[in-house]
């Protein structure tokens, strides 16, 4: 039937919908030195594991279409920092999250299976002077990701994320 057909389409398309905030006044406050920034990008996928580095630091996760090969677009959903462990312990732990074991986070579990042939994890190793979560949390306030828990947020943008729940 047209209707019911209409309405799993509706669905669907209702269940990617992801709100961003997008305001270059948090983006022109970003204050952290990014010269010593080398970021690396990797597909999110067990192949990967290898090459994800053995050293603390910072991460986001970017759902990139693909579409047309266009080069520039992709989403920054998640941004996160490992300072007691490494990135390849926790890029472990996103695939065991995404596979189901343990007790997977919802937002996230959805976000890594609904875009698992999409998605990257792109890493920052940090040495021992730089503050990975200091950067995490500049890069919180800077992009707002739309995945990352709101209790996460620099208090001055939980409070203006707030205000749009």
């Amino acid at each position: 039937m047209l209707n019911d057909v209409v309405l799993d389409q509706l669905d669907d398309a209702h269940s990617h919908i992801l709100r961003f905030l997008l305001w270059p006044k948090l983006w022109q406050q970003f204050n952290v030195n990014v010269a010593a920034f080398a970021w690396q990008e990797h597909e999110f996928n067990e192949a990967e594991m290898t090459n994800i580095p053995n050293m603390p630091g910072v991460y986001t996760f970017v759902i990139k279409p693909g579409v047309a090969n266009h080069p520039s677009c992709s989403y920054l959903v998640y941004v996160g920092q490992t300072s007691k462990q490494t990135l390849s312990i926790r890029f472990k732990q996103y695939l065991d999250e995404q596979a189901g074991k343990g007790k997977p986070r919802i937002n996230m579990f959805r976000i890594l299976n609904k875009y698992k042939n999409y998605l990257y994890f792109v890493c920052m190793p940090t040495d021992k002077k730089t503050l990975p979560k200091k950067i995490e949390d500049e890069l919180l306030k800077a992009f707002c990701p739309p995945c990352n828990d709101p209790d996460t947020f620099p208090a001055e943008v939980r409070h203006i994320k707030g205000a749009f729940v």
